[in-house]
C-alpha cells in the first residue's frame, strides 16, 4: 500500500468513525484507570461514609479514622485495624441551596458510587444530610439492635454525646452546627456469599462496639 493510499483510507476512516474512537479510547483509559485501583487500592477492614454539610480537612479525618479503629475488629485478620473515612460534603446558603452546583452534583455522584460499593458501609451524617439522602441508601433498623436505648431511633443512632464523638471533631461540629448528628449502617440483606456475610458480622460488632461506649483498644 502506498503512502498516498493508506492516507486515504485513513482519512476515510476518521471522517466516519472519529467520534467511535474517541470514546472508544476513552473507554479504554477509564477501564485501565479501574483496573489500577483495584489492584493497588489499599485494603481497609471497614469504610466510614462521613456527609457533612461544611469542609472537614484531612486532618480531622485521619483523627476519626484512628478513633474509629478503636472500636473495630481486625476484619481481614492481617495483623492490625484499619478504617477508611471517606468524605462527602455540599456546604449550602442560607436558602438551603448548594453553594457550588458543580461540586455538589460531584459529591452526590461520589455518595451514590460509595453506597453501591460496600453493603457493610458504615455511615455518619449531619441533619441536612440525613433529612435529605437516607432514603438512598439500605439502612439497618438500628432499633431492633439496641432496644432500650433512647440513643437510637429506627435506622439512626444519634452520636453526639457518644464516647465515640468526644475524642474528635464531631463534639465541636455537633456544638458549632447546631445539627444532630447520626451514624447508620448498610442493612447487608444483598449479602449472599458466606465470607462476605462474615465480614459484615465484623464490622457490625465494630460499630456496636461505638454505639455501647465500647472500646476495644484505650
Amino acid at each position: 500500500m502506498t503512502q498516498k493510499e493508506f492516507k486515504r483510507k485513513w482519512d476515510n476512516y476518521w471522517y466516519y468513525y472519529k467520534w467511535h474512537t474517541i470514546a472508544g479510547v476513552f473507554v479504554l483509559f477509564l477501564a485501565i484507570l479501574f483496573t489500577k485501583d483495584m489492584i493497588f487500592k489499599e485494603k481497609f477492614d471497614a469504610t466510614i461514609l462521613l456527609c457533612t454539610s461544611y469542609y472537614v480537612d484531612d486532618t480531622k479525618v485521619e483523627e476519626l479514622e484512628k478513633q474509629a479503629e478503636k472500636y473495630f475488629p481486625d476484619v481481614d485478620k492481617n495483623g492490625e485495624v484499619n478504617i477508611a473515612v471517606e468524605p462527602i460534603f455540599i456546604t449550602k446558603d442560607a436558602k438551603g441551596e448548594p453553594t457550588d452546583p458543580q461540586t455538589a452534583y460531584a459529591m452526590q455522584m461520589k455518595m451514590i458510587a460509595e453506597i453501591t460499593s460496600d453493603p457493610a458501609m458504615v455511615y455518619i451524617f449531619d441533619q441536612s444530610y440525613y433529612d435529605t439522602y437516607t432514603e438512598q441508601a439500605p439502612l439497618r433498623k438500628l432499633s431492633d439492635d439496641f432496644p432500650g436505648n433512647k440513643q437510637v431511633e429506627n435506622s439512626a443512632w444519634k452520636i453526639g454525646e457518644s464516647d465515640f464523638a468526644k475524642n474528635n471533631f464531631l463534639k465541636d461540629y455537633f456544638a458549632t452546627s447546631g445539627q444532630q448528628i447520626y451514624a447508620s449502617m448498610g442493612n447487608g440483606e444483598d449479602i449472599k456469599k458466606a465470607n462476605e456475610q462474615e465480614r459484615y458480622k465484623k464490622i457490625f460488632e465494630g460499630f456496636a462496639n461505638m454505639v455501647n461506649n465500647k472500646a476495644i483498644v484505650q
